[in-house]
């Protein structure tokens, strides 16, 4: 397997320890995966913090992308968010922990610390990010 163009173009503004880390599991990944945010910008940051707090929205990120940042608007960026493919299992939570797991496991044979959001209180499972002790 290997990344569409536009996953490509998310994982190029993402930090060079991720670059290598995702182009290394989509090789052998169980499940195809595409990558759906590296870097934002605040403004679209902003704009999934305010989606989440509309009547019919879901609360996706607490960070506004002004006054908390998220890893997401590092530059290069220090987190990523993946999705499954085919597209009815794209955010399937068995697929997409599936790939967590591939995606982890590969992370520690590069001797990359990474964490997945699966394993968070707040559950954010298409998302990973650098460690802070290791950036």
């Amino acid at each position: 397997m290997k990344f569409s163009n536009r996953s490509s173009l998310k994982i190029d503004t993402c930090h060079e320890k991720i670059q290598l880390l995702l182009n290394e599991a989509i090789k052998t990944s169980p499940i195809d995966f595409g990558i759906s945010h590296g870097h934002r910008t605040p403004e679209e940051q902003k704009a999934l913090f305010d989606k989440g707090r509309t009547a019919k929205g879901v609360i996706v990120t607490n960070c506004d992308g002004y006054r908390i940042l998220s890893k997401h608007n590092h530059s290069p960026s220090i987190a990523f968010d993946v999705f499954c493919w085919p597209r009815d299992i794209m955010y399937n939570e068995q697929s997409l922990t599936i790939v967590a797991g591939h995606i982890l496991l590969t992370a520690q044979r590069l001797g990359i610390n990474l964490q997945w959001g699966g394993l968070w209180k707040f559950k954010d499972l298409p998302h990973f990010e650098l460690r802070k002790d290791y950036i």
